[in-house]
C-alpha cells in the first residue's frame, strides 16, 4: 500500500475514533443530564452525574484531534459539571468549572452568571458583581441576570440599585416564578429603606402570585410590623403559620405582633410554640423575656435573658435588656453591670450609654453619669431627653447654672415639652430666681402638663418669698391632684415650720411616713419638727430611726448635732457628748457643734475638755461673747481666776447690753455654769 493510501487510512481511522469518542462523550453527558433532571436526587446521584460529566470531558480531551472539537461543547460540559458541584455546595470546584466554561465560550452570558453565583456563595461579593455586569452586557434582556445582580446590590446595601434591577427583571421576565422573585425581593429592599407602602405593595403582589408561599406572607407581615400596623402584621404571620407550621421564626414574629398589641399572655403562648420548634433560638428567649418583663415577671424575664445570652453571648442587646429589667427593679448596681457588658460588645451603642447614665445618676455616681450623657450627646447629636437628663445630674451636683444651660438646650430642641420648663423652674428656685421660676411653671401648665409637681414648685417659690398664703394654696392644690405624694407633704410641712406651726408640720410628716414608711429623710425632717416643738424625746426616737434606715450622707452631721442638743435640752448632758463629738468629727469647723459640746463638758465636770472646746470656738468666732463667758467658767473651775475674770470682762465688752453677762464673781464660786440660751441656740 502506498504511503498516500496509508495516510488517508490513518486519517479515516482518527476521524472515526474522534467521532466515536465524541459520541461516547455525548452519551455520558446525556446520561448525566438525565440524572440531574430527577426531582429527588441522592448524594449518589450527584456523585454519578459528576463522574459522567468528568468522563465526558476526559473523552474529548483525550481525542487525538481534540483541537478540532467545538469549544462551545467544552464550555457546555464544564458548565454542566459546575452546576452539579454548585447544587451540593462545592462552590470552589464549581467556580473552577464555570471559569473553564468562560474560557471556552467567552460570549455565553450564562457562564458568567453561574460564575457570579459561585462567587456570591463564597462571599466574593464585588467579584460577583463584575460577573453579573458582564452577563447583562452580553444579553441585556436576560431578566434572570437582573435578579442575580439585584441580590449583589442588596448584599452591598445598595438597595435603590437593587430595586432598579428588580424593575428590569419584571420587564423581561413574564413567567410567574421570576415575577414572584422580583416582587418578593423588591418588597424586602423597600422595607430596608423604610418605604413601607411600596414594600407592602410588592409583597402583596408576591402573595397573589404564590398564595400558599409562607415566606411571602411572613415578609409582608414584617413590613406591616415595621410600619406599626400590628393587626395586619398579625394576620400575615398567622397566614404564614397556616401554610408552614415548622418555622419557629413565624411563631416568634406572631408573638411579637401580639406583644405590641398588648396581648402579652397571647404572645407568651406563641413564644412557647416557637421554642418548642427551636430550643436554640436565642431571639425567642430574648423576646419572651421582654414579654415577661412587661408582665412584671422579673424572675422569668431574667431566666430568659440568661438563656439568650448563653446561646448568643455576643449580642449586646441581650445584656442591654437584662439591664433594663434590673433598672425596673431599681437594682442599679446590677443594671450598671449589664449596660457595661453591652458596651464591651458594642462600645458605641447609644441606648446602653444613655441608660448607663440614668443608672449612674440613680446610684449617686454623678461624675460618671455626667460623662455618659456627654458621650451620648457627642455620639448622637443634640437630643432633648439627653440634655434634660444631664441637667438633672447638674441639679444634684448643685451646679444650677449648668443645669439651666442644659434645660435651655433641651427646650431649644423641643419648645413645647412641658417637663423641661418644670425642671428649669426648680433650678431657678435654687438660684433664688423666684419670679422666673414661677414663669417657667406657668409655661409648663400652658403646654398641658399634668404634673402636679408644678403646683408644688410654685408653692415653694412663694414660700421663699414669704408669701405663705399663696404657698399653702399651691401646695394644697398639688395635694388635691396627688394626695399620696409624700414630697408634697414634706414641702407643705416646710411652710408650716416657717410659720412656726410645728404641730401641723408634724402631722404632714407623719402622713408622709404613712405613704413612704421607713424613709430616713422623712424621719429626719419630722425629728427636726419635733425638736422645734420641744418634743425632745420623740425627736431623739425619730433621729435614731433615720440612722437605722441610712439617711443621705449630707444629713448625718446634723442628725448627730440634733441628737446632742435634744439630750442637752433634757439635761442629759453626759448622753449629749457622744453625738456632738460625732457631729464634730464629720464637720470639724462648725463652731456651734463645738460650743454645745463645750457646755456639756462643763456641766459634767470635764473642765479641761470644756476649756479646749471653748478655745476652738473663740478661734473660729473671735467675737462670740457666749464662748468667752463659758470659757470663764472653765477657767474658774480649773482655779485660774485671773483668766476667768478677763473672760467675763471680755464677754461684757462684746455684748454690753446683755444683762445675763453682768455677774458678781464672788456669788458664783460654787456655780458650774449660768445658762445664757437653750441648747441649740448658740451662734452658727
Amino acid at each position: 500500500m502506498s504511503s498516500f493510501a496509508q495516510k488517508r487510512e490513518k486519517k479515516t481511522n482518527e476521524r472515526k475514533e474522534l467521532e466515536q469518542k465524541q459520541a461516547e462523550s455525548q452519551t455520558k453527558y446525556q446520561e448525566a443530564c438525565k440524572i440531574m433532571k430527577k426531582e429527588n436526587k441522592t448524594a449518589n446521584d450527584y456523585d454519578r452525574a459528576i463522574q459522567l460529566f468528568t468522563e465526558a470531558i476526559t473523552l474529548l480531551q483525550n481525542t487525538v484531534n481534540a483541537q478540532t472539537t467545538d469549544n462551545n461543547k467544552y464550555g457546555t460540559l464544564h458548565a454542566a459539571r459546575g452546576n452539579a458541584y454548585m447544587q451540593i455546595g462545592q462552590y470552589q470546584r464549581a467556580l473552577y468549572d464555570f471559569s473553564a466554561a468562560v474560557r471556552f465560550d467567552e460570549n455565553c452570558n450564562q457562564h458568567y452568571a453561574s460564575r457570579g453565583l459561585c462567587m456570591l456563595a463564597l462571599n466574593q461579593t464585588n467579584e460577583a458583581l463584575f460577573e453579573f455586569n458582564r452577563a447583562i452586557e452580553l444579553k441585556g434582556d436576560d431578566g434572570q441576570q437582573y435578579l442575580n445582580r439585584a441580590l449583589v446590590f442588596a448584599r452591598l446595601e445598595q438597595y435603590q440599585k437593587a430595586i432598579d434591577d428588580y424593575q428590569f427583571a419584571l420587564k423581561y421576565c413574564k413567567d410567574p416564578v421570576h415575577q414572584f422573585k422580583a416582587h418578593f425581593f423588591m418588597g424586602n429592599c423597600y422595607r430596608q429603606v423604610k418605604q413601607y407602602d411600596k414594600s407592602i405593595e410588592h409583597l402583596q403582589k408576591a402573595c397573589e402570585i404564590k398564595k400558599d408561599e409562607a415566606g411571602a406572607h411572613n415578609n409582608l407581615g414584617l413590613s406591616y410590623f415595621e410600619n406599626q400596623q400590628y393587626e395586619m402584621a398579625l394576620e400575615r404571620f398567622s397566614k404564614a403559620i397556616e401554610y408552614d407550621e415548622t418555622k419557629a421564626t413565624y411563631f416568634n414574629n406572631k408573638a411579637l405582633a401580639l406583644y405590641h398589641l398588648q396581648d402579652l399572655k397571647g404572645s407568651l403562648i406563641e413564644f412557647e410554640k416557637a421554642l418548642k420548634l427551636d430550643k436554640q433560638d436565642a431571639r425567642s428567649f430574648y423576646n419572651r423575656g421582654n414579654a415577661y418583663l412587661a408582665l412584671g415577671k422579673i424572675k422569668e424575664a431574667h431566666e430568659d435573658y440568661d438563656e439568650a445570652i448563653r446561646l448568643m453571648p455576643g449580642n449586646s442587646k441581650f445584656f442591654h435588656s437584662k439591664g433594663l429589667a434590673y433598672q425596673d427593679c431599681q437594682e442599679y448596681d446590677q443594671a450598671i453591670k449589664m449596660f457595661e457588658k453591652a458596651l464591651e460588645i458594642t462600645p458605641d451603642h447609644i441606648p446602653s450609654i444613655f441608660h448607663l447614665g440614668l443608672m449612674q445618676h440613680k446610684n449617686g455616681e454623678l461624675n460618671e453619669a455626667l460623662n455618659s450623657f456627654t458621650s451620648v450627646l457627642n455620639g448622637a447629636g443634640k437630643n432633648r431627653l439627653v440634655f434634660e437628663s444631664r441637667g438633672l445630674v447638674y441639679m444634684d451636683m448643685k451646679r444650677y447654672e449648668l443645669a439651666i444651660e442644659d434645660f435651655n438646650q433641651a427646650i431649644e430642641q423641643e419648645k413645647t415639652f412641658p417637663e423641661t420648663y418644670y425642671y428649669r423652674g426648680l433650678a431657678k428656685i435654687e438660684l433664688n430666681q423666684l419670679l422666673e421660676a414661677i414663669q417657667d411653671f406657668d409655661i409648663a401648665l400652658e403646654n398641658d402638663s399634668k404634673n402636679p409637681g408644678i403646683f408644688s414648685g410654685i408653692g415653694q417659690s412663694y414660700r421663699l418669698m414669704q408669701n405663705y398664703e399663696k404657698a399653702l394654696y399651691y401646695l394644697n392644690k398639688a395635694l388635691e391632684k396627688s394626695p399620696n405624694n409624700h414630697e408634697f407633704l414634706i414641702q407643705r410641712s416646710n411652710i408650716f415650720i416657717d410659720k412656726k406651726e410645728f404641730v401641723k408640720a408634724i402631722q404632714d410628716l407623719t402622713l408622709a411616713l404613712d405613704k413612704k414608711p421607713n424613709d430616713p429623710q422623712i424621719y429626719y425632717r419630722r425629728g427636726l419638727a419635733l425638736y422645734k416643738n420641744k418634743e425632745f424625746k420623740k425627736c431623739i426616737q425619730d433621729l435614731y430611726k433615720s440612722f437605722e434606715n441610712k439617711p443621705f450622707h449630707s444629713y448625718i452631721p446634723d442628725i448627730h448635732y440634733h441628737l446632742g442638743i435634744s439630750y442637752a435640752n433634757l439635761e442629759h448632758f453626759d448622753k449629749a457628748i457622744e453625738p456632738l463629738s460625732n457631729a464634730i468629727q464629720l464637720q470639724k469647723f462648725e463652731p456651734a457643734y463645738i460650743h454645745e459640746r463645750a457646755k456639756c463638758y462643763l456641766l459634767v465636770g470635764e473642765n479641761k475638755l470644756a476649756l479646749q472646746d471653748f478655745n476652738d470656738v473663740i478661734q473660729l468666732q473671735p467675737q462670740n461673747a457666749h464662748a468667752y463667758f463659758g470659757r470663764a467658767f472653765a477657767y474658774k473651775a480649773l482655779g485660774d481666776f485671773k483668766q476667768a475674770a478677763a473672760d467675763f470682762e471680755k464677754a461684757q465688752m462684746l455684748e454690753p447690753r446683755n444683762y445675763k453677762l453682768i455677774i458678781n464673781t464672788k456669788q458664783i464660786y460654787h456655780v458650774k455654769y449660768i445658762k445664757l440660751c437653750n441648747p441649740g441656740e448658740e451662734l452658727r
